[in-house]
């Protein structure tokens, strides 16, 4: 109980004067069981931290390496997916295109689904263009990806998500 806790309670003293306390009880996370994130990331070693993340929450991940190999899976399984975490900048095709390609595919949720765009140099006039339901500038915190994914998802989430 007491390394659990270890992160939620600091103290702040100093010898012969009183000591303050701080104790925060842990963040709550949404309840993202059931869906299914596509992620599109060519840096394969975020893949297994945003995994851990998103587990956490009850979702489940798929993960590709390039807008060519998102727009494939999607095509594949259209209906399969949710919400799509899409980097803006990848080899072979990049998120701008990848997004749109999907978004233009006629395919069933091609309009609706959320797409969710990642850069570390990111564009505002982005979400403008409709491609992106949201955007999450990197680096990113776990609260910061969980609030855009609440935010893509608000009709779904309105009543599950305490973020």
């Amino acid at each position: 109980m007491k390394e659990k806790l270890r992160a939620f309670f600091t103290r702040n003293s100093q010898p012969s004067e009183a000591s303050i306390f701080f104790i925060a009880a842990p963040p709550e996370l949404p309840d993202f069981g059931g869906l299914t994130i596509l992620m599109a990331e060519d840096n394969a070693p975020l893949w297994p931290v945003i995994a851990v993340m998103l587990e956490k929450t009850g979702a489940s991940c798929c993960y590709v390496e390039n807008g060519a190999k998102c727009l494939e899976a999607f095509s594949a399984e259209p209906l399969r997916f949710d919400l799509i975490l899409m980097d803006f900048e990848m080899p072979v095709m990049g998120g701008v295109e990848s997004a749109r390609l999907i978004r233009e595919s006629g395919l069933p949720r091609c309009k609706d689904i959320p797409i969710i765009a990642m850069s570390g140099g990111f564009s505002a006039a982005l979400k403008i263009q409709g491609l992106f339901s949201g955007v999450l500038p990197k680096p990113f915190d776990k609260e910061s990806l969980l609030r855009a994914i609440a935010s893509a998802l608000s009709d779904r989430c309105a009543a599950c998500c305490p973020l």
